[in-house]
């Protein structure tokens, strides 16, 4: 059932305010308007533990979780869908498995707007039609790989950030990854399945796990809503992700290795302080893009600022 989460049923922040300045600063860096140009962000943290998930987190959800105000907003968005879209509801019998059924059509009947279902049984075979109209249960209808966080996950707590209390809301998930990740894939995957909260007994519900969706299962698949890449692959392995629009890099040596293989894309460089000053290493990147960085031209982008101990930086790079 699609939840409607309000502002009286939230516990208090298990996670620390430096998290969720990583996840609102992935949410506006993908939420920015992007002038064509490829956007760089340089962020120097004390420790690169986490970082990049919690940046992919607020990726995720700025660009894919969707928000319906009410159940005939909803019913509007289900009548948009293109015919052959697979939609599915909650079983009335909870041990049952979802009530599977694709888009057919909308059409009027006695002054009344119709969405035309086919309900889909057993290994896809057609079963019947069924006909909804405007009405409050609408909102039960999701898509297909429709994600709705458990009450007091790790990724409930982090939405309820960019969610208004009344809105009813879901995350969706794309056949193309939201954003990629560069490193070391087997610390990134750690990272993901580390439970971070107190409370669901899921340990999924309280690690990044089921809201980046990069589990050894389904990294497999072509279903996910991040990719991980190692930082040592060569470039004749790589196949740059048609439709990638953002990557990180986990560190300096990622982005030296295999910045190259992903270009025309907004990037974000998450690299420890160590003894690195910031204006040095943006310095060395403008150098890394001579003939491609306007130097003398400001640059106006809104993000929240770092997280205390962080140092960040912005700057354009023409396309190659």
């Amino acid at each position: 059932m699609a939840v409607q989460y309000r502002g009286a049923q939230h516990k208090s922040d298990d996670l620390p305010e430096w998290a969720y300045r990583l996840v609102k600063l992935g949410k506006a860096f993908v939420s920015t308007k992007h002038t064509g140009l490829d956007d760089v962000i340089v962020l120097l943290v004390p420790t690169r533990a986490f970082a990049s998930v919690f940046l992919a987190a607020g990726i995720v959800l700025g660009e894919m979780l969707e928000r319906i105000v009410s159940y005939e907003e909803h019913f509007d968005w289900l009548c948009s869908l293109a015919p052959g879209t697979e939609i599915q509801r909650p079983n009335a019998n909870a041990e049952k498995p979802k009530i599977r059924a694709v888009v057919v059509k909308t059409e009027e009947e006695d002054q009344r707007r119709l969405l035309t279902l086919r309900d889909l049984a057993g290994k896809g075979k057609d079963k019947n039609l069924r006909k909804l109209s405007l009405n409050p249960l609408v909102v039960n209808w999701l898509p297909k790989h429709a994600y709705v966080p458990p009450l007091n996950s790790t990724a409930h707590l982090l939405a309820r950030h960019v969610v208004a209390e009344e809105e009813t809301w879901f995350i969706s998930t794309a056949n193309e990854p939201s954003v990629t990740i560069v490193g070391e894939r087997k610390t990134l995957i750690a990272e993901v399945n580390t439970p971070l909260i107190e409370g669901p007994t899921n340990p999924e519900h309280r690690s990044l796990d089921s809201l980046l969706l990069v589990n050894e299962h389904q990294y497999q698949q072509t279903l996910r809503r991040v990719r991980f890449e190692s930082r040592r692959r060569r470039e004749s392995e790589v196949n740059q992700f048609e439709g990638e629009r953002l990557v990180i890099f986990d560190g300096g040596r990622a982005f030296l290795n295999r910045s190259r293989e992903h270009s025309n894309v907004n990037r974000v460089i998450v690299m420890e302080y160590g003894d690195q000053d910031l204006t040095e290493v943006v310095d060395q990147l403008h150098q890394f893009w001579a003939d491609r960085v306007d130097q003398e031209e400001e640059i106006h982008i809104k993000l929240p600022s770092p997280p205390r101990g962080c140092e960040l930086a912005h700057f354009q790079v023409r396309h190659s």
